[in-house]
């Protein structure tokens, strides 16, 4: 009798005890598949969150979702230059500094995890607003705050040495600066020796003197953070090589890693460089023009037609409707140049609606370069056209700064930004209508045509 109940007990207990285990595993398993679960739905609320802010669409479509894209970015190192994928995060802790590759809701914690010194990091968008520092997971280089949760935009400057891409670049970034000192836009470099080489290189233009050459042909990308307030926000990475990459096909070819995710170009054209135009002035207009103009190396159309060749050979670049899908922004540069020529040859003052048109007018009839006023359209999906001289922006006009033209300058990047954020176009349109407000008035035919038949006769 007591071995018979012992035996039963024993099989009883066995059950309970199997009984008890499957639940356990059950339960546990459950709890990490909940845990990875809501782990995967606070990115996605992540995700959705940037996505209606930044682009509040009327209805969903692909094209809105296909913007998630837009969060991937490269190193900006151009030692490393590799696909950003998790970033290392350091502790904040100032006596640890320990770096946490594996950030994210999961088992180890749903809304934090806890370092080895005891802090508390937070696994959701840990590196958004630069609550902790991020770091590339391959090369170890300090990352921009906020990457891999704002929008990134790629913005190539592309032209033949001495074109005045770099002069343009600071051009630019003054513009923007200016917005923010406006208060209409929010500006903040990613990295100290950037905000440095900006300062010294505007100090050195404002005294009149010539900013150097890009030193490598490779150089890292010059990053900044760029935002409407209460609005969206992007970063900002510009690559401006050394122009000597540009004259050759064969090193283009095997070091344009750079334009794999840049869906924006600024090509800036060098009138006192293309033949076309120069041919129509003396002997001696062209000694001066040369003497005060600095040259490019070569004509734009050179350089353009060889990046065209060496962007339709890559076919991992998208392409729409046979055109490859890239914003292209065409800048005439040292129009204080062609202020000195004959005024058949000038480019007038005009009204910001006119001189998309106006610009590409110029470059078809007057300067005799429909290569550069009409093959930009045929290859690329968008393309726009402005006229500006840097070097007026950065040191005015007669030693005084203009500042309506110093925003204009900013323009074209802005338009870039504006491709995906309505905000963006808005301050755009404020913009022009302030600066037509404070000009002369607009003439009276506003046809292009018109104008240049007066000065002809």
């Amino acid at each position: 009798m007591w071995r018979a109940g012992t035996a039963i007990g024993v099989a009883v207990a066995g059950g309970l005890a199997r009984t008890a285990y499957a639940v356990h595993r059950t339960l546990v398993i459950t709890t990490i598949a909940v845990l990875r679960l809501a782990g995967a739905a606070l990115r996605f609320a992540e995700a959705a969150r940037w996505l209606l802010r930044e682009t509040r669409p009327a209805r969903p479509t692909l094209a809105m979702f296909r913007r998630l894209g837009e969060l991937g970015a490269d190193c900006p190192y151009p030692d490393c230059a590799r696909p950003l994928g998790r970033p290392f995060y350091e502790c904040p802790n100032t006596d640890c500094h320990r770096r946490h590759d594996d950030l994210r809701p999961g088992r180890g914690g749903l809304l934090y995890r806890v370092c080895a010194c005891g802090t508390r990091l937070r696994t959701w968008a840990p590196g958004r607003r630069g609550r902790l520092a991020s770091y590339c997971g391959s090369c170890e280089g300090r990352l921009p705050d906020g990457i891999g949760h704002l929008p990134i935009v790629h913005i190539a400057l592309i032209g033949p040495p001495a074109s005045g891409k770099t002069t343009m670049l600071v051009a630019t970034l003054a513009g923007l600066q200016d917005l923010a000192y406006q208060r209409d836009l929010t500006l903040s470099f990613a990295f100290r020796p950037d905000e440095a080489w900006y300062r010294r290189s505007m100090q050195m233009v404002a005294d009149g003197g010539w900013l150097e050459s890009t030193a490598t042909p490779n150089p890292r990308a010059l990053v900044v953070t760029v935002g409407i307030p209460r609005g969206p926000r992007r970063i900002v990475f510009f690559f401006d090589p050394d122009g000597d990459l540009y004259t050759d096909q064969q090193t283009l070819r095997t070091t344009h890693r750079y334009l794999e995710r840049t869906h924006n170009a600024l090509l800036v054209v060098d009138p006192s460089a293309q033949p076309a135009l120069l041919d129509q002035l003396t002997p001696k207009q062209q000694a001066a023009a040369n003497s005060a103009a600095h040259p490019a190396a070569e004509p734009t159309y050179d350089t353009m037609r060889r990046l065209i060749r060496v962007l339709h050979a890559d076919r991992s670049l998208p392409r729409r409707g046979g055109r490859l899908a890239l914003r292209l922004a065409v800048v005439v540069s040292k129009t204080d140049w062609l202020r000195g020529l004959p005024s058949v040859l000038r480019l007038p003052e005009l009204t910001p609606e006119q001189q998309d048109g106006l610009v590409r007018y110029w470059l078809n009839q007057p300067a005799r370069l429909p290569e550069l006023g009409q093959e930009p359209s045929k290859e690329f999906t968008e393309t726009r056209y402005w006229a500006l001289s840097a070097a007026d922006c950065l040191r005015g006009r007669n030693g005084t700064v203009n500042p309506a033209e110093r925003i204009a300058a900013a323009e074209p990047v802005l338009w870039m930004l504006g491709a995906s954020a309505r905000g963006f176009r808005r301050l755009i349109i404020r913009q022009q209508k302030a600066r037509q407000s404070s000009r002369h008035p607009a003439l009276r035919d506003p046809t292009h045509r018109a104008h240049y038949a007066g000065l002809e006769r």
